[in-house]
């Protein structure tokens, strides 16, 4: 059963002071298609993604294009088929609609148990999309 801790599609929308554990079946733990997006200073751990961020119908709202994540404690335990610990981009298949602006991804510490497979930190779906990762 595909379940994800959260899915979420709303403008400016934040995460903030979480501890969202492993989602209960196959899921990202957050699956979000929002603008304005920020993830801070929570404890995540588990899913498929730890942080899914696709594509959403925003893109006439300038910061669908900015999707900030800092100071989290992230942990992949899981053996999924998803290396990554977050995705950027989208997933519906018109790239036009993706989030191709930037991923500010700062202060966050990643934990991964996902061996013996290899762990990247970020999936980007497009060569559009950028990642400005810092201090973690």
């Amino acid at each position: 059963m595909w379940l994800s801790n959260t899915y979420i599609t709303v403008e400016n929308v934040t995460y903030l002071y979480n501890h969202m554990g492993p989602p209960l079946g196959d899921g990202e733990n957050i699956k979000d298609r929002s603008c304005g997006l920020v993830v801070a200073y929570n404890f995540i751990e588990g899913g498929e993604y730890l942080i899914d961020m696709v594509d959403g119908h925003w893109t006439d709202k300038p910061n669908y294009f900015s999707t900030h994540v800092y100071g989290n404690l992230m942990v992949k335990i899981r053996d999924s088929p998803n290396y990554a610990v977050t995705h950027y981009g989208g997933d519906l298949g018109n790239t036009s609609i993706y989030r191709n602006g930037s991923l500010y991804f700062y202060h966050n510490t990643v934990v991964s148990y996902h061996f013996p497979k290899a762990t990247a930190l970020f999936f980007l779906s497009t060569d559009a999309g950028h990642v400005d990762a810092r201090n973690n």
